[in-house]
This record gives structure tokens, C-alpha cells and sequence, in this order.
């Protein structure tokens, strides 16, 4: 899968230019969430029948756009490949939960050099700034723990250990403090080291543009 920075957005103010804003959650829901993915339509007669484009007028408007588009006369961002790709569900330790969380998957390891890594589900957790681990994967992976703080819960205060961990989405590695917990989880001290875009389906993880 590929991210394109137009987005559907884009797609929107792009119809909206020529009156077609009414077809947008039509086109978005068939996957032409870009400009670039408008480019590539080979047959326009059949995408108009997809999105049920019937009017006469409109369906002018739309072949006078798409021909535009590959013709050049519209600057189109190239897709982005993104380091890593999240979506809505329930992770195993949370799967009777009410709601579904945005969970992805990443790799991580003991600091050490050339030490075990190993790909976990994590859930994404904006509302925190701490990494957690199940006790098992800690066990695994022989963190070292280098401190202990004091965790405020909603209910009580304890006493929690931190580990050194190294947590890494495609070439990508951060080093983190991990805190054990009975679900994985990443907070907003991974997710700032990422550019995101986020929907109702998807969570592309992409480079800074620095990174670059």
C-alpha cells in the first residue's frame, strides 16, 4: 500500500471546482483516495458507471478532468511508501474490549547489538508517553531494567520498573523506556519520531520529512 499526500482531501476540492462534490464518498469508498490513482484509470466510461455518474453533463465534466489530469495540466504528488501500516481492530489481551483500537505492528529488541528482535501488535495509545510490554516479551528479549518510577493510575499509585528497549518500524529505530503491562502499547514518545495520517480504515506510519 502506498500513501499519497494529496489524499482524499484533495479528491474532494478537486470535484468540488466543477460542482462533483456530491460523488466523493462514492469515489473514496471505490479506492481513488488521490489525484495520482485518477491518472491511472484506463476505462472512464466504466469508473462513471462504478460511481453511478448518469447525467449526461457530469459525466462530460468528468472525462474533460481525467484527461486533464493525464495530459499533465494537474501537478499530482507522487505516492509515498509508508514505514509501516496500522488499522482498527482488537488485539488479543484486549479482545473483549467495546470498542476497536488502532493497533500495528513493529519490531522490538533489547539494545544490545545483535540481539533478538521480535514483531508484536502494539496498540496505539495518543493519551500516554510510555511504551508497554507484556512481561513475557520483556522475559524474552532480557531487558535491563535502569529505573523505577512512580506510575499514577486512576485509582491508585505503584511503584513501576523501566526497561531499554529499542523499537524499530522498517529502518527506522528509536530507543525507548518500557514499562511492563498485560497489553503493548506505544504512546506519543514513539508516535512524534512519525508523520501519520489516520482514517476510519487505515493509520500509514510515514518518515519526517527531514528523514527524508
Amino acid at each position: 500500500k502506498t500513501y499519497c499526500k494529496s489524499g482524499s482531501g484533495e479528491v474532494y476540492h478537486w470535484l468540488r471546482q466543477f460542482s462533483l462534490e456530491k460523488y466523493h464518498s462514492k469515489i473514496i469508498q471505490l479506492g481513488y483516495n488521490s489525484l495520482y490513482k485518477f491518472k491511472q484509470i484506463l476505462e472512464i466510461d466504466d469508473f462513471m458507471d462504478d460511481v453511478e455518474i448518469m447525467i449526461p453533463g457530469h459525466r462530460k465534466r468528468i472525462i474533460r478532468m481525467i484527461e486533464k489530469l493525464k495530459e499533465g495540466n494537474v501537478r499530482i504528488p507522487e505516492p509515498e511508501e509508508p514505514l509501516g501500516v496500522g488499522s482498527w481492530m482488537k488485539p488479543e489481551p484486549l479482545r473483549n474490549a467495546e470498542y476497536e483500537f488502532l493497533c500495528m505492528k513493529a519490531f522490538v529488541r533489547s539494545p544490545e547489538s545483535d540481539s533478538m528482535c521480535i514483531q508484536k501488535i502494539f496498540m496505539i495509545d495518543t493519551g500516554s508517553d510510555v511504551v508497554t510490554l507484556q512481561p513475557e516479551i520483556i522475559e524474552i528479549l532480557g531487558l535491563n531494567i535502569i529505573r523505577t518510577v512512580t506510575s499514577h493510575g486512576v485509582h491508585s499509585v505503584a511503584e513501576k520498573q523501566l526497561y531499554a528497549a529499542v523499537f524499530r518500524i522498517k529502518d527506522v529505530e528509536i530507543d525507548i523506556e518500557v514499562m511492563k503491562e498485560s497489553y503493548n502499547s506505544v504512546g506519543v514518545c514513539v508516535m512524534r519520531h512519525f508523520r501519520h495520517y489516520i482514517d476510519d480504515q487505515i493509520h500509514f506510519w510515514l518518515r519526517k520529512c527531514e528523514d527524508k
